[in-house]
């Protein structure tokens, strides 16, 4: 799509100009909506293998099994991915940009109770349930022998008065919950603590479930906005 209106910049870089086009793909990660439309092989160590080498990155096996347990995929290197479910698919899409170490993760959530744009600024070491997303209730630790909390590395401040200064309804936030999103949080603060990590909570849009909430336009300007920020 051409852009008809003022320019975008990531990481400093035009984004009109198609001389940028491989540096920007370099500094951004993208996740599909729909995984099935990203995988380039059936074996999910291959799919892993794919994104290091697009970036010239070494690697051994250890990398690839860093990135897999840190999504909750321990010991799939060798599944056939088309017998995963969704999540675990979900997941390894994920797991496809955290082996390539990015400057930046914005992890996105939604959560029905909050009434604002939440920032996490922590992440605890505490579970409710376990990550399988089974009814079992587990131990409530993730890591074992790792810090009661990550506190993150993002400017959350920054974003919160850069998205207040723009009346979008933001607050800061202390728990990003008890379960997956907390958990995923915290697992790439703990195993990625050279990336600047930040969790944003968001509240439902108005007529997703009935005419509460807030305008979906107002949410994904705020997370422009975030982005605005760094």
């Amino acid at each position: 799509i051409d852009i008809q209106h003022g320019e975008i910049t990531i990481a400093t870089l035009d984004c009109k100009n198609n001389k940028n086009i491989y540096k920007i793909r370099q500094k951004c990660g993208m996740v599909f909506q729909n995984p099935n439309n990203q995988f380039v092989s059936s074996v999910v160590k291959e799919d892993i293998e794919f994104s290091l080498k697009n970036y010239n990155i070494d690697y051994d096996d250890s990398t690839i099994s860093k990135a897999l347990s840190l999504v909750g995929l321990e010991n799939f290197e060798n599944r056939d991915i088309y017998s995963l479910s969704g999540g675990q698919k979900q997941r390894l899409a994920l797991a496809g940009i955290l082996c390539v170490n990015p400057d930046i993760i914005i992890l996105c959530g939604q959560a029905a109770s909050r009434s604002k744009i939440s920032i996490e600024t922590k992440a605890r070491n505490a579970l409710g349930r376990s990550i399988d997303e089974s009814d079992e209730i587990t131990s409530n630790i993730i890591v074992e022998d790792g810090p009661t909390a990550y506190f993150s590395k993002f400017p959350t401040v920054e974003a919160l008065s850069h998205l207040l200064h723009n009346d979008i309804p933001v607050e800061l936030s202390n728990n990003a919950g008890e379960y997956i999103c907390n958990a995923l949080y915290y697992q790439v603060m703990h195993y990625y603590p050279d990336i600047e990590t930040v969790f944003i909570h968001f509240p439902l849009y108005k007529n997703q479930v009935d005419n509460k909430g807030i305008d979906l336009d107002i949410l994904i300007k705020g997370l422009e906005k975030i982005i605005e920020s760094l």
